[in-house]
């Protein structure tokens, strides 16, 4: 017999669980090919593929539970969660691995910039690459933290333009 201990996992959880680590999966990929596609722009836009997967399969869930309307509002909530689960676990994921996994990573992430000097200072000019340069590359519990809130306002964001796409009247 199991017992009942007042806990059920929501599709949310469960998406944005599996979401994450897939993420986590993805970014210890190309940690294991070459320490320096973690600081790619393009590799690290990728996994924004995941999120979005996991999003709307939640979202695509939650639809097909209720009957009627599925408003803007529901379908935000329902891709948001996910989004909170799943970058919440990769930020996780990225503290750890540059403070306990592989100190040398901040190293890597410096001369990954230093080798893309030409592309930023073409892109977003030369004041920007040298202040880039004097920054701090540490991951920190604070400076993780406020990445993880500020992906969470993009996260929003991308929610919303789900939920407008799959809301039903």
């Amino acid at each position: 017999m199991q017992e009942d201990n007042g806990f059920e996992m929501t599709d949310q959880m469960k998406f944005g669980i599996l979401g994450g680590l897939a993420v986590v999966a993805y970014h210890l990929l190309l940690y294991t090919f070459d320490k320096a596609f973690l600081f790619k722009p393009q590799l690290s836009w990728a996994s924004l593929i995941i999120y979005v997967l996991f999003m709307v399969r939640s979202i695509l869930a939650e639809k097909e539970q209720m009957e009627g309307p599925f408003t803007l509002r529901d379908g935000i909530s329902a891709a948001f969660w996910v989004f909170v689960i799943i970058s919440g676990l990769y930020h996780i994921f990225y503290y750890l691995l540059f403070n306990m996994i592989d100190p040398s990573l901040t190293e890597v992430q410096k001369q990954t910039i230093i080798d893309m000097e030409d592309q930023i200072r073409e892109s977003l000019g030369d004041p920007y690459f040298e202040s880039l340069m004097e920054s701090d590359f540490s991951v920190g519990l604070a400076n993780t933290f406020t990445a993880f809130c500020l992906t969470a306002i993009g996260g929003f964001l991308l929610s919303g333009l789900l939920a407008l796409f799959f809301r039903r009247e």
